[in-house]
């Protein structure tokens, strides 16, 4: 069978490594720790390079590697993980246990796979978990790798492989929060040998408690009033005024930013609203990861 043989950096031993590999007395167990693409252009980096002025903007963001042509839909020439060896290996059996709370921080999941050696020689596969957000109130990549875990098997003979995920392996940095948050929702687990290969997927639910959206300057006359304690502090203040308690006319204006509604006056100076918002801040529960 056709295959590339890829020694990066072997340093000074790298020839006989390389001897050994071709004459099979040792079999090629690496894998890719980076995605080959079809063409240079289709690395989303190269949008930004070389830059100008001495200065390259890192603008992909998320999406670098697997994740940008994931996102995009790309084919590839090596997906991120990939690598043979000098035989052959069998998936099945796919089970995700459920452990832990996410309002107590030790939300988990212990994906199980059975792995079986179908060729006729010793070799090593690596056995890569993937997670998948079915939805999400940030962006996020289509799959992430969230764990992986190597075994050795004789030919003919299998192995129960479990590969533990902690709750950040569901989880994504919030700038609204400034820490790691999880949303309920349904995760896909997927379980293969790359990016690309995975063959075995499993659907799971994440239960978590609703995240309280923090009230800003910038936060919308709606967003003030879906709130409880928003509502209450706009009635304190305003329990008089139609422009916050006239149906009519707040669904007109409910979709302004209060800022904005304080520089047009409606009664709503920015010193008063800053005073708002300190005090939902000192008196709103705080959110659990």
């Amino acid at each position: 069978m056709p295959a590339i043989v890829e020694c990066w950096l072997g340093g000074q031993a790298a020839g006989g490594a390389i001897a050994e590999v071709l004459t099979g007395l040792t079999e090629p167990g690496g894998r890719l720790a980076e995605t080959i693409p079809i063409q240079i252009t289709d690395v989303p980096s190269t949008i930004n390079f070389p830059g100008d002025s001495q200065h390259v903007r890192y603008g992909e963001g998320l999406f670098i590697g697997y994740r940008a042509h994931d996102r995009l839909g790309q084919q590839v020439s090596f997906p991120f993980g990939h690598g043979l060896s000098f035989t052959t290996f069998e998936l099945s059996d796919l089970a995700v246990h459920q452990s832990g709370r996410v309002e107590d921080g030790d939300a988990a999941a212990t994906v199980s796979v059975t792995v079986r050696n179908t060729g006729n020689r010793l070799g090593s596969q690596v056995v890569q978990v993937y997670v998948s957000d079915s939805a999400s109130s940030v962006v996020r990549p289509v799959r992430e790798l969230k764990g992986f875990a190597k075994v050795h098997l004789g030919p003919g003979d299998s192995d129960r492989v479990s590969i533990e995920l902690d709750q950040r392996a569901f989880s994504f940095w919030s700038e609204r929060y400034h820490r790691w948050v999880v949303e309920a929702g349904d995760f896909t687990i997927f379980v293969g040998t790359s990016s690309r290969d995975l063959p075995l997927s499993k659907l799971i639910r994440i239960d978590a408690p609703s995240l309280v959206e923090p009230l800003t300057r910038m936060s919308t006359l709606h967003e003030w009033r879906a709130d409880p304690l928003g509502r209450l502090l706009l009635d304190e203040s305003f329990r008089n005024n139609p422009a916050f308690t006239n149906e009519h006319f707040v669904s007109m204006i409910g979709t302004m930013p209060m800022d904005t509604l304080a520089g047009f006056g409606f009664g709503l100076t920015h010193r008063h609203l800053d005073g708002m918002v300190e005090q939902w801040q000192a008196r709103a529960v705080t959110p659990t990861a």
